[in-house]
């Protein structure tokens, strides 16, 4: 695992890294995690957000790099337990407390002492995000966005670049974010390798 916190590092190194100093600094933090976003995923939706009437533009950039294998339940459980999900020093206590630990309970204890809420597939309601962006009540909002992952596991020919229309409630989110002057993360738990074949990406 690379260990750069000015540069690359892992998906495991996210909150630690790139959430936590913010919360540290008393700003509240969107961290929008796309499921299966490629690098060119990332810059094509920057594209997007940089055309609007009111643009938005990464004002900092890092290189998140998936574990391996680079699959949503290694990298995103990573993510959220703030370390690697197996690791050769771990005893069995401390794997199987990994294994069975959800990613709500994860954020959780990652960043203690934080009022966080998780946005994903299994309980997102758009109005309630939207709501709790603008209540400002919580430190840290997390938003799962599915729609690119989904995208890969669906088409049998060709991948195509995401549309921030494809994406909602993302765009509104990150408007009402930033509006709000919350800070906004955006990273992927893992990638893809769209110009392979289908069961290698």
């Amino acid at each position: 695992a690379l260990h750069n916190r000015d540069g690359s590092f892992g998906t495991q190194r996210v909150l630690r890294w790139a959430v936590r100093p913010l919360l540290d600094a008393e700003r509240r933090v969107l961290l929008v995690i796309a499921d299966g976003m490629s690098y060119p995923d990332f810059w094509h939706l920057v594209g997007q957000w940089a055309r609007f009437r009111k643009p938005v533009y990464p004002s900092e950039l890092h290189h998140c790099l998936a574990l391996l294998p680079s699959v949503t339940s290694v990298s995103r459980r990573a993510l959220f337990l703030d370390k690697l999900p197996t690791d050769r020093l771990d005893d069995e206590e401390s794997y199987e407390q990994k294994a069975r630990i959800s990613e709500t309970e994860a954020l959780g204890q990652s960043l203690r002492g934080q009022k966080t809420r998780l946005y994903s597939k299994s309980n997102l309601d758009s109005d309630h995000l939207l709501e709790d962006l603008q209540a400002r009540s919580l430190n840290c909002v997390v938003l799962i966005v599915n729609g690119i992952d989904d995208d890969l596991k669906n088409s049998t020919t060709g991948v195509r670049l995401p549309d921030l229309t494809d994406l909602e409630p993302l765009n509104r989110a990150v408007q009402m974010a930033l509006d709000a002057d919350w800070a906004v993360l955006i990273t992927a738990d893992h990638g893809h390798t769209w110009h392979r074949d289908k069961k290698l990406r």
